[in-house]
């Protein structure tokens, strides 16, 4: 129990230099610099929503079984077959590579679709 308390001792202390060296980073920018950056985190935000549901497919490993996840590292999807079809012609419709044959994502081009649509959207709003 130990190690698992130093690794979130290290972790934590990690984290709050991140936190630390990004407001040194927001101090040295202009307010329209500033205002810019959380604007486009907020559209990033935005695109990940978004890309949990349209591409839900992507996560599907977060409910492996231990047998599901035993599949996967040895590179089989343990989707259903149905199921893979179903989503390998969704992707084609949209330009998108199939997944991996252990059913992960093999690129993120699927979130930068749902980002590119999240700041189309935005431009929109503003027409």
């Amino acid at each position: 129990m130990e190690d698992l308390d130093t690794l979130f001792r290290v972790n934590y202390i990690k984290m709050n230099r991140l936190k630390k060296e990004r407001l040194k980073m927001l101090n040295k920018l202009s307010d329209s610099e500033r205002l810019e950056l959380e604007k486009e985190e907020e559209l990033i935000e935005i695109a990940r929503e978004l890309h949990s549901i349209q591409f839900e497919e992507e996560y599907d490993f977060i409910n492996d079984s231990i047998e599901d996840s035993k599949k996967r590292k040895d590179g089989i999807n343990p989707m259903s077959k149905e199921y893979i079809e179903k989503v390998s012609i969704k992707r084609k419709k949209l330009g998108l590579l199939d997944l991996g044959l252990n059913g992960m994502p093999v690129d993120n081009k699927s979130f930068l679709l749902c980002l590119e649509e999240v700041k189309k959207g935005e431009t929109n709003d503003k027409n």
